[in-house]
């Protein structure tokens, strides 16, 4: 009896020895990017960690496939944002902290599948500034104002402060800019005269 009590422990610890472990960096994140409706390839995509006191860190990458999917592996328990990496499209503002890209929250082992991104291509605005003698109008400020519903509105500013102004033929073109309706604006209210020595014979137009 005492051996065969001393057999039945040895088999309950090696059978509890030989069960798995999670691997907590086994995880995986993936998803499908398409770009106005179709499926893009070669796009890079980042995993980046939330958790730091500063700005985003990616610690994990994939690139997208021929059919536009992408699979991040290795990803421990957390929360991440997943992003691709794309200045000239829309990519959307669902990050932890309003930031591009999407909160992903994910457990030890786990695979979390669906993140996927349609994204926009973005489009320019471009334009000619004359007064009214026809001749072409240096160094005015042109503003962006986009109109969303219930009378919503705000400026937008391309990356490139310069694309705002217009060239010595008056001529502006203002790049990466989101698809939506906007006013454009030049000059300012009621047009007024610029004194002191630094605005000579500088006039705001209205």
């Amino acid at each position: 009896l005492v051996a065969f009590a001393c057999f039945s422990i040895s088999v309950v610890v090696s059978i509890q020895a030989q069960q798995p472990v999670p691997n907590r960096n086994s995880g995986s994140i993936s998803g499908r990017i398409t770009v106005d409706g179709k499926p893009k390839a070669g796009l890079l995509v980042e995993l980046l960690a939330t958790d730091t006191d500063g700005p985003r860190r990616p610690i994990a990458k994939a690139t997208t496939s021929r059919t536009g999917k992408y699979v991040l592996t290795s990803v421990g328990s957390g929360t991440y944002d997943v992003s691709p990496v794309a200045p000239t499209l829309v990519v959307p503002n669902q990050g932890k902290f309003g930031q591009s890209g999407k909160s992903v929250t994910i457990e030890a082992g786990e695979s979390v599948k669906g993140i996927d991104f349609d994204l926009l291509s973005k489009g320019s605005i471009s334009g000619r500034v004359r007064d009214i003698s026809g001749e072409p109008v240096k160094g005015q400020t042109v503003e962006l104002i986009l109109r969303g519903e219930d009378n919503y509105s705000r400026s937008f500013y391309s990356s490139a402060p310069s694309d705002h102004t217009t060239n010595d033929e008056g001529v502006y073109r203002i790049l990466d800019v989101p698809p939506g309706r906007y006013i454009v604006k030049v000059g300012i209210a009621y047009g007024l005269t610029a004194h002191g020595p630094s605005a000579k014979n500088h006039v705001y137009y209205p």
